[in-house]
């Protein structure tokens, strides 16, 4: 036990290569190929940890100014997915999903519960975390690896529910998007969607289809948004300078830190896209990273537009305590699966992505406690006088029904939302139809 508590104490930055480095040799990587990702990954773990103690200080001071401008109760602060990558990899619980999920997801295919096979490797960080919020949470790591298990294969099953509006929006056949964070708002945003089909049918003749096409750079971004930060906190213009450039490079610098990540995890997922291929199993999908459709026009145009305005929802809505501005970066990641579903319709798109922001804050302010708990357990700097959270994957609704299960009238609300959306992912209008067709054949 001491060997093990001695490694642990080494942190993700040391444990991960030693373990890619196994993996890359088991599925027979060379030795310079396997210790490369390895290393790479240790690499991206380091950077993690210096981009994010260099945002918590900067981050802890606007929102303090903000909050004593307006007089806001903003004590949750954001710094951003990051942290809960770095809160997933720092226990032996966490560091045991990667091959638990491998693991599981090679059942599921043997016994036909999931089509998707998941190459998508760094993103299994998300069923680590839940493993680790579940096992701080009772203190029992067989329930932490049951919850990542179950996190696991919901994500599995819903991957495969989206992959007919993947092939059909984004024209990428046999791909599916098994990305935790993409996937676990798609029952909210497919009821949101119904709802919206129903308001809006009346006027739906005189609708016409609008074309706008913008872009910005991300950096630009990031500098705007240090800006009117600053001045929203009556910073000077020394300050607000400062923050404004701060902003731009995590705005540049999260993402390169995760492409580093995912470059070291990709010699695996080659490895493994090369035996699927194969096997020429034309029923399976290849479970791929959202950062293959990135470039897509309308998914840009929506994500940047969902910046300003979950921002000023956040200051504007009463008793939120959660101001998003380190996790704004990865907005881009909760949007391609919702643009899929409303078919590269922008207004929907937006609309949807504004509740789901809302609830995201509201979820985040319930189990910001646990996070905080958490995240001062690894190397990152967190405020002492603050809690600390993040969107992604902070506010994951599986992780709040299990950590907050009551029988209060919102949460049984929010839970049966949560049931009918996934049962209408099971169910489509067409499914429905064919159902139907073959009743009225049969009769």
């Amino acid at each position: 036990m001491e060997v093990v508590t001695a490694l642990l104490d080494l942190g993700p930055s040391v444990i991960m290569p030693i373990i890619l480095t196994i993996m890359g040799l088991f599925f027979r990587l060379t030795l310079y190929d396997s210790l490369r990702s390895g290393l790479m990954i240790g690499i991206g773990f380091i950077g993690v940890t210096v981009i994010t103690n260099m945002l918590s200080d900067n981050i802890n001071t606007v929102v303090s100014g903000i909050a004593d401008r307006f007089h806001l109760d903003l004590n949750i602060i954001d710094l951003g997915w990051p942290v809960a990558a770095n809160i997933a990899f720092h226990t032996l619980t966490g560091m045991l999903m990667f091959p638990i999920c491998l693991l599981l997801n090679s059942m599921m295919i043997y016994a036909k519960l999931t089509r998707t096979i998941n190459i998508d490797l760094w993103n299994y960080w998300h069923f680590a975390f839940t493993s680790v919020f579940i096992t701080h949470l009772t203190d029992s790591p067989i329930l932490g690896i049951v919850a990542g298990m179950l996190d696991f294969i919901l994500t599995m099953i819903m991957a495969d529910l989206t992959a007919p509006s993947v092939k059909k929006y984004y024209h990428l056949p046999n791909i599916s998007f098994p990305n935790a964070y993409s996937l676990m708002f798609m029952p909210i945003a497919v009821v949101l969607n119904k709802m919206i089909t129903i308001i809006s049918h009346p006027f739906s003749r005189q609708r016409q289809k609008t074309n706008c096409s913008f872009s910005i750079d991300p950096i630009f971004v990031g500098l705007l948004l240090g800006f009117g930060l600053g001045m929203l906190a009556k910073f000077n213009m020394y300050e607000t300078a400062k923050l404004s450039v701060v902003f731009a490079s995590m705005m540049l610098l999260i993402p390169r830190v995760s492409s580093i990540l995912v470059e070291g995890i990709g010699p695996i997922s080659k490895k493994l896209e090369e035996k699927i291929l194969k096997q020429k199993k034309k029923k399976l999908f290849i479970g791929m990273t959202p950062s293959l459709i990135i470039n897509d026009k309308n998914l840009l145009i929506s994500s940047g537009l969902l910046i300003p305005i979950i921002i000023l929802i956040s200051l504007l809505t009463k008793n939120n305590q959660f101001l998003p501005i380190a996790s704004l970066s990865g907005l881009i990641y909760l949007v391609p699966l919702i643009i899929s579903l409303t078919n590269g319709s922008i207004v929907r798109t937006v609309v949807i992505g504004s509740i789901i922001l809302t609830i995201s804050n509201y979820i985040i302010s319930q189990t910001a406690a646990i996070f905080t708990a958490l995240a001062n357990t690894t190397t990152i700097a967190v405020p002492s006088d603050s809690l600390v959270s993040s969107l992604d994957y902070g506010s994951s609704p599986l992780v709040y029904f299990m950590t907050k299960a009551n029988l209060s009238s919102y949460f049984i609300l929010f839970l049966s939302i949560y049931l009918l959306g996934l049962i209408m992912m099971f169910f489509p209008k067409q499914k429905r139809k064919s159902l139907n067709e073959k009743k009225g054949k049969a009769s």
